[in-house]
């Protein structure tokens, strides 16, 4: 991660706008892997993007990031978050969001 690229950028920023996969890099400190990459490209690509998974690898982590990278990046941007479950956005992608937020904040 680039140190204090967070803090030195004003947000919302176009420099990361069509590289969902260097903010989660350089801004949060997260290397994606393979899958991370593509679902991150699709958010990026398309107007609806889904996947299958098993349990515990990372889909709430890569939504949590990708709403973070879609609101710092686009001008008055809104997120719209939903599950199957409330408690799954509010415990969870919540969860990650915030832990996201505190990094990206820190610049660290």
């Amino acid at each position: 991660m680039l140190a204090n690229e967070s803090s030195t950028l004003r947000w919302p920023s176009p420099k990361y706008r069509t590289d969902p996969c260097g903010f989660f890099r350089d801004i949060l400190g997260i290397e994606p892997w393979s899958v991370q990459q593509r679902v991150l490209e699709s958010v990026r690509d398309n107007p609806r993007t889904s996947w299958k998974s098993g349990h515990r690898v990372s889909k709430s982590n890569t939504c949590g990031g990708a709403a973070l990278w879609f609101y710092e990046t686009f001008d008055d941007s809104r997120v719209v978050m939903t599950a199957p479950v409330v408690r799954q956005v509010n415990d969870i992608l919540w969860r990650e969001i915030r832990g996201n937020l505190c990094v990206f904040a820190n610049g660290t």
